[in-house]
């Protein structure tokens, strides 16, 4: 049986859309993506700040294990810019070199000294250039040296030695991105939490909240 003519022009109405269906379709689109696409961006932020910020602290660690483990120095130092760093041995410990004499001095050296030499698999880790990291005072000679008996210490004018230690007080470095920021708390004994802390823009006076 022929469909009739007057039935073929109601089916092929159907097969559009009415102005208010549009609209409220396109509606609907915005209000979930007002919803979800600043939950996206701040999750990605987050997520891109917390890898930057996990990998100073495994390092960290790591130079204050391998220190004690070969009881030899070792330091972290950030470049000129803050935008890389390395990790990485005095060379004097190297088998035929003299070691450096801890008990008379050390003093900070040049970001490419020839002296020490990277423990990592690359020379030096490059920051994510969107992450921006800020050291407190403390940490503001650019270096951390990891002392054979697992302090960690920092340079100033008149170097560092056994007797002489300038033991790394309570600090921060404090890595953000876009909303998202950790602040990696460090002493002498090294990083005080293995947990990550964020600071909320919206919360009471900028306190920290566990993230």
């Amino acid at each position: 049986m022929k469909t009739p003519l007057s039935e073929l022009f109601v089916l092929r109405a159907r097969k559009a859309f009415t102005m208010m269906e549009v609209m409220t379709a396109m509606a609907i689109i915005a209000v979930v993506s007002s919803i979800v696409l600043p939950g996206a961006a701040n999750f990605y932020s987050s997520e891109r700040v917390k890898a930057v910020a996990e990998v100073v602290v495994q390092n960290i660690r790591m130079g204050k294990y391998k220190a004690m483990q070969e009881q030899a120095l070792h330091r972290m130092i950030f470049s000129p810019g803050g935008d890389t760093y390395k990790v990485q041995i005095h060379t004097g410990y190297f088998e035929g070199n003299t070691p450096p004499d801890i008990s008379t001095g050390v003093t900070e050296e040049d970001y490419d000294s020839i002296n020490w030499e990277s423990v990592l698999d690359n020379e030096e880790i490059e920051i994510d250039p969107g992450v921006t990291v800020t050291r407190e005072a403390y940490l503001a000679p650019r270096v951390i040296y990891f002392w054979p008996d697992g302090y960690l210490v920092t340079h100033d004018a008149a170097g560092i030695s056994e007797t002489n230690k300038k033991l790394l007080p309570e600090c921060f470095i404090l890595f953000e991105y876009g909303s998202s920021r950790i602040r990696v708390y460090l002493n002498a004994m090294g990083v005080l939490s293995s947990e990550s802390y964020a600071v909320d823009d919206d919360a009471v006076n900028g306190e920290d909240v566990l993230w």
